[in-house]
């Protein structure tokens, strides 16, 4: 799968769900919005949850997961665990944290379910494998390359650096998205993209107007497969971490409503233009 130029060497398909990051206010503010879509047991089943996917994961930072509806609860008290001591960490720094504990955990389910029922451990392997015989090797080196661990993490926080957007994908690598200043992740990404491609969009955009196309980008997401109805919608700045009430979820809604019926009625208008073209 490729990710904004990025390739993931698992092979794996996208999440069936829709996450959005946007910094905005000239990298003073972040905004992270996602649907309720949570995939549950084998990958196959799909449902929208009662519970918002954002995860108030420090004072300065949210977190949005797209895939297994359960592991990244154990990661993320992992990665608390071990940075508490700091109550305004580093985004870098949770980041790098995020994918130290994400390599971990992989390993571990690795280990798990390939080479403990075998009586020995990953680290075992590595320090005797000219004991075991070639074509094991094989197939347990395939089998660490190949493990499919589909979570994905966007992280989203104000440090004193200003605003950030960290994305962790399988097998554990991640990116930083400032200098675009959004990021899509799940089956929807792509008609997000879109939609921030279509208004230009910088970090320098001003809040309300990244709060509106951020909005947007999700609305135009849900055309794909897996996409959630239900909008969640949180603000990261200096002060903290605020979730956006319903009251003013539904004004963008109205918003882009409008929007589109604007737009229907002008293309009514460009395709009589069209018609009326004197042309044989």
């Amino acid at each position: 799968m490729t990710r904004n130029g990025m390739t993931n060497t698992e092979g794996i398909s996208a999440p069936m769900t829709i996450c959005i990051g946007t910094i905005c206010d000239r990298s003073r503010k972040a905004i992270a919005i996602s649907d309720r879509m949570v995939t549950a047991g084998d990958l196959s089943v799909a449902f929208e949850h009662d519970v918002p996917k954002t995860e108030h994961l420090f004072p300065n930072c949210v977190a949005l997961t797209a895939g297994p509806a359960l592991p990244h609860r154990d990661l993320f008290r992992k990665v608390s665990s071990e940075i508490h001591a700091k109550a305004m960490p580093p985004i870098s720094e949770i980041a790098e944290k995020v994918k130290e504990k994400y390599a971990e955990m992989r390993r571990s389910r690795v280990e798990d379910e390939h080479f403990k029922i075998r009586g020995f451990t990953v680290k075992d392997f590595y320090e005797n494998q000219r004991r075991f015989d070639p074509d094991v090797v094989a197939r347990l080196e395939t089998a660490i390359e190949d493990y499919i661990f589909n979570l994905h993490v966007m992280l989203l926080g104000v440090d004193p650096m200003g605003a950030h957007i960290y994305y962790i994908y399988p097998p554990g690598s991640g990116e930083c998205f400032d200098t675009m200043g959004y990021c899509s992740m799940g089956t929807g990404d792509r008609h997000s993209d879109t939609t921030f491609v279509a208004y230009k969009y910088t970090p320098n955009f001003a809040f309300k107007k990244a709060l509106y196309i951020s909005y947007e980008a999700k609305k135009r997401a849900e055309i794909a497969a897996g996409v959630g109805k239900s909008t969640d919608i949180a603000i990261v700045d200096e002060n903290g971490i605020v979730d956006v009430p319903e009251n003013v979820i539904k004004e963008l809604q109205n918003i882009y409503e409008k929007k589109i019926e604007l737009a229907t009625l002008r293309n009514t208008e460009i395709e009589k233009a069209i018609d009326s073209l004197q042309v044989e």
